[in-house]
């Protein structure tokens, strides 16, 4: 079985291009006994289209992951894709040296405490926290402890610029979570912390654009790492 591994800003992928059953993609996740990645990605060509889902490490799945949309983009050799989600339908653009994508749907943005907790539905679900500091990780899975089996929590603060850091439904603590910045961005413009159409968001090794226009977009690296057969 062909595989890819890739990341995006250290969040990392395998890419599988065949249908494959839930042992497999546990097996494949796994970082001792298989591969090893955040997320399978697995896509499927069909009539000439790309239809794409994606698995958590635990085996769940999630409606869309950003920085591994950003990664299969970067794997084909066309400038410009389509990707079929769960959704909805993704367009990918080649920059010079990022990928960018357009959010195939319209966020659902709810406030859980005033100016400070949101929850935020853009195809995956996540609870965005503006903090005023780096989070103490500990504390907030303990607080959130009845979210996390259904949500993507993510903690922005700013201090000169913003920062991000997340932790993943399926997998736990990652170093970037694409879909959760954009999640971020919407919470920032909701609660009229963030005033600008463009906001960067530097994560724990690199940065994430996040663009507002007719529909979000998300600019940002994308790396492929290895190719190879798994043969398990």
């Amino acid at each position: 079985m062909k595989f890819i591994k890739a990341h995006g800003l250290g969040n990392d992928f395998v890419m599988i291009f065949e249908e494959i059953n839930h042992k497999q993609i546990l097996k494949i996740s796994d970082r001792k006994l298989g591969i090893g990645c955040d997320q399978l990605i697995q896509n499927i060509q069909k009539n000439g289209k790309n239809y794409v889902r994606f698995w958590n490490q635990d085996g769940s799945e999630a409606n869309l992951c950003g920085n591994g949309i950003r990664c299969l983009a970067k794997y084909y050799t066309n400038t410009r894709n389509k990707f079929i989600t769960k959704s909805g339908t993704i367009n990918t653009v080649k920059l010079e040296n990022q990928i960018a994508f357009s959010l195939p749907i319209k966020p659902i943005i709810n406030s859980i405490n005033h100016n400070n907790i949101y929850d935020v539905n853009i195809g995956n679900e996540h609870i965005v926290i503006i903090e005023n500091k780096a989070p103490n990780w500990n504390e907030i899975t303990l607080q959130f402890a009845n979210y996390l089996q259904d949500k993507n929590i993510m903690c922005i603060w700013n201090d000169g610029k913003w920062n991000i850091q997340s932790w993943e439904r399926g997998v736990g603590r990652t170093l970037a979570c694409g879909s959760g910045t954009i999640a971020a961005a919407c919470a920032g413009w909701h609660s009229g912390q963030i005033s600008q159409k463009q906001v960067k968001f530097y994560t724990e090794i690199g940065e994430l654009c996040i663009v507002q226009k007719t529909k979000l977009w998300q600019i940002g690296e994308a790396n492929i790492v290895a190719e190879g057969d798994w043969t398990n």
